[in-house]
């Protein structure tokens, strides 16, 4: 499972966003980590539209941890 972690606030959740979007293949899940709570609803809604899912939200030390999927059939958007 990839990893990847939002330090700071915007713009970085953007660009973790997008890699991430372009790294996950169909099926694979990543997990997203962060001391920023908006995290996880941020990618609630923009998941949907990168073709990923998000599994699980959890929180503990501070942390707030957001488990995502790539959709058996999302694809990453095209430029």
């Amino acid at each position: 499972m990839r990893r990847y972690r939002v330090a700071r606030p915007c713009p970085e959740l953007g660009e973790v966003v997008a890699r991430m979007s372009s790294e996950l293949g169909p099926g694979e899940e990543a997990l997203v980590e962060s001391e920023w709570s908006y995290v996880a609803e941020d990618l609630r809604v923009w998941a949907p539209r990168l073709g990923l899912e998000v599994v699980e939200v959890g929180r503990g030390d501070g942390t707030t941890y957001v488990r995502v999927r790539r959709s058996a059939g999302g694809q990453p958007p095209r430029p």
